[in-house]
């Protein structure tokens, strides 16, 4: 009866085994090992994995998390709010900034969503790239486009501008970084 018992137990314990590891192999992991001498071919992936297999001769490999989405390329405007994303996927998360020297990472900056604001002009040019789980996205670059000065002195041959008056001429100086002019009259 006891030889019974122990088959039977042998073939519990080799079901619930393979049972496991097929699991394991359905959600990603491998098997290496040294003591193979029953070996079986999993359906489901090619690693090789034993059913009598002491515990210190098979080794669990966890699979690797692919690195982040890369963050897209943004443009604003001086002064403006710049945003990086990186698909939410495992939850630790560490953005760095690359300003020409290196990369640098971003104090507190751990969420999946990097929020620069009030960004000036001289970080134009800069890159990001996030790390998540120790694998770093692509790099993105924050183009930053200045804002125009000041118009300056408007300057006319009329001082006064009487109704009925015809072709009346007023110009500014040439505005660095304007792109078009807008004029607009407010009095009475």
């Amino acid at each position: 009866m006891s030889k019974v018992l122990n088959k039977i137990y042998a073939k519990h314990l080799y079901y619930c085994k393979l049972t496991a590891m097929i699991l394991l192999l359905v959600l990603g992991f491998s098997f290496q090992g040294s003591a193979l001498s029953s070996s079986l071919k999993s359906p489901i992936s090619s690693a090789e994995f034993s059913t009598n297999a002491s515990p210190s001769a098979l080794e669990l490999i966890a699979p690797s998390n692919p690195p982040p989405a890369d963050p897209s390329n943004t443009t604003i405007c001086e002064g403006s709010t710049a945003t990086f994303t990186v698909s939410a996927v495992y939850g630790s998360y560490q953005w760095e900034q690359n300003d020409g020297t290196g990369w640098i990472s971003l104090p507190g900056k751990t969420s999946s969503t990097l929020t620069l604001t009030n960004v000036p002009f001289s970080s134009n040019g800069y890159q990001y790239h996030c790390i998540e789980d120790s694998n770093p996205s692509g790099a993105a670059t924050l183009t930053v486009n200045p804002l125009p000065v000041a118009a300056g002195t408007i300057a006319g041959l009329q001082p006064v501008v009487c109704q009925g008056d015809n072709l009346i001429a007023y110009s500014v100086p040439v505005i660095a970084n304007a792109t078009s002019y807008y004029w607009t009259y407010s009095g009475s």
